[in-house]
C-alpha cells in the first residue's frame, strides 16, 4: 500500500488537500491511505520512527507545507524524511518560491514543488499528478521489493537483497542469526514472522530458514541441504516433500 502523509498548518487548507487527495485515491481505485493528515511534523515523525521496519521507503508519499510555523520547519521535515527514508516521494507546497532554492541546497530532491499562488483548480491538477506518478512508481517498485529483506539493527535500518542471503536460524525465542556468504548477523525477530513476510525463503525445519536459490545439493536419504557457503542443514520429515518441491528433487 501507499502511504501518504500531509503537513499543513492551515486548517482550511489541510481539509482542502485531505479532500483532493482521499477522492483522488477512491476514483481511481488505488491501493493507497491517506494515514496522516496533521498541522504538527512531530506527528509525521513520530508516526515513520515506529513503523520503520514495517514499510519501504517506495512506499511513502508526503506532501509538506514546507514554511510550517512549528519548531520543526517544513525544510527541516523534508531533509529528515530523506534521510532516513532515501527514496521516499516529497511535495512542497508553499506560496514562496524563494524556498525552492533551499530545498535544492539542502539536496531533498522532492518529487514537485507547487506554489499556492496558483488558482485551486491547478493545484488540484498538481496533487493529482503527484499521486498519480507516486503511485506508478509504487507499483513498478512492488516486485523489487519482494526481493529484498529488511531488518533493524539496533537504531539502524538493514536492507539486503533477498538473493544474498543464505540461511535464517533461530537463536533463542526472540533473535535470528542470518547468513551470506560475507557475514553472520544477528538481530531481534522470529522465524515465524520471517517467513510470513518472505515466503520464497524455504522452511526446512522448526528453527531454519534457507533460501532455495543458494542450494547447491540435497542428500535425500540424509536430509541434508548443502548451501552454496558450504554449509549443511537437516530437513525435518515434515518438511521434506517442501524441500524436494522447491529444488525439484526426485
Amino acid at each position: 500500500m501507499l502511504l501518504i502523509l500531509l503537513c499543513e498548518d492551515k486548517p482550511v487548507q489541510l481539509k482542502e488537500y485531505c479532500t483532493i487527495i482521499q477522492n483522488h485515491i477512491m476514483i481511481n481505485e488505488f491501493n493507497s491511505k491517506l494515514q496522516i493528515a496533521t498541522s504538527n511534523p512531530i506527528d509525521i515523525i513520530d508516526f515513520l520512527t515506529r513503523q520503520a521496519i514495517e514499510i519501504f521507503d517506495k512506499n511513502i508519499l508526503v506532501f509538506i507545507d514546507i514554511d510550517l510555523k512549528n519548531e520543526i520547519t517544513g525544510l527541516e521535515l523534508g531533509k529528515w524524511i530523506r534521510t532516513s527514508f532515501p527514496l521516499a516521494q516529497i511535495v512542497f507546497i508553499t506560496t514562496d518560491i524563494k524556498y525552492l532554492l533551499l530545498a535544492i541546497e539542502a539536496r531533498i530532491s522532492p518529487l514537485d514543488y507547487i506554489i499556492k499562488n496558483h488558482s485551486n483548480y491547478n493545484i488540484k491538477s498538481r496533487i493529482e499528478e503527484d499521486l498519480r506518478y507516486a503511485y506508478d512508481y509504487y507499483l513498478q517498485c512492488l516486485n523489487l521489493k519482494k526481493e529484498l529483506f529488511k531488518f533493524k539493527l539496533g537504531h539502524e535500518i538493514k536492507i539486503l537483497p533477498l538473493n544474498d542471503i543464505l540461511a535464517i536460524e533461530a537463536s533463542n525465542p526472540h533473535k535470528v542469526i542470518l547468513s551470506t556468504l560475507s557475514e553472520k548477523i544477528e538481530f531481534s525477530s522470529s522465524i515465524k514472522d520471517i517467513h510470513q513476510q518472505h515466503t520464497k525463503l524455504l522452511k526446512i525445519n522448526r528453527g531454519i530458514l534457507v533460501n532455495p536459490e543458494n542450494i547447491i545439493h540435497f542428500d535425500v536419504s540424509k536430509r541434508l541441504v548443502t548451501l552454496t557457503n558450504s554449509c549443511r542443514y537437516e530437513v525435518s520429515f515434515r518438511h521434506l516433500k517442501d524441500v524436494k518441491k522447491a529444488i525439484k528433487a526426485p
